[in-house]
């Protein structure tokens, strides 16, 4: 929210766009609402945009879909694996695979399953198996070897 918030304000600066700050404030607190409050947020940041110039709008409507897009890949797979300690790519894989099996519910709970499969097996499989692999190589030790004479 914070990273949106910053961005829009630099974007809206460099273009020119009048109440850069208030504007900022509002497209951040729009992420708070999941999947549409972020467009909903830039209604009032286009309609101001479109009042100054159609250059102004147009370069404000540009920033927005690349801001957007930058949160979208980058942004909340970077934040949401590093505060549920996953990689960056398992969130976006899960949000890909989620999204075209669940449509915007199954976008919305996958990086949580993601999170709760990876823990399952950091947790629960990979010690499991590393048990099973020690104990057969301690076993092969165990064993006598015989030399055919």
């Amino acid at each position: 929210m914070a990273i949106v918030g910053a961005l829009t304000y630099v974007s809206l600066i460099a273009i020119g766009v009048p109440f850069a700050i208030p504007l900022s404030v509002l497209v951040a607190f729009g992420e708070l609402i999941p999947l549409v409050g972020s467009w909903l947020a830039r209604i009032p940041l286009l309609a101001i945009a479109a009042f100054d110039s159609p250059r102004t709008f147009v370069l404000t409507f540009l920033a927005s879909i690349l801001i957007q897009n930058l949160e979208g890949y980058v942004i909340s797979p970077v934040v949401e694996g590093d505060q549920l300690d996953i990689h960056p790519l398992l969130v976006f894989v899960a949000v890909l695979m989620g999204a075209s099996l669940g449509g915007a519910v199954g976008a919305f709970v996958a990086v949580p399953a993601a999170a709760i499969l990876d823990l399952v097996a950091r947790d629960v499989i990979v010690p499991w198996r590393r048990a099973q692999l020690s104990g057969s190589a301690s076993a092969a030790a165990r064993r006598p070897t015989t030399h055919a004479p």
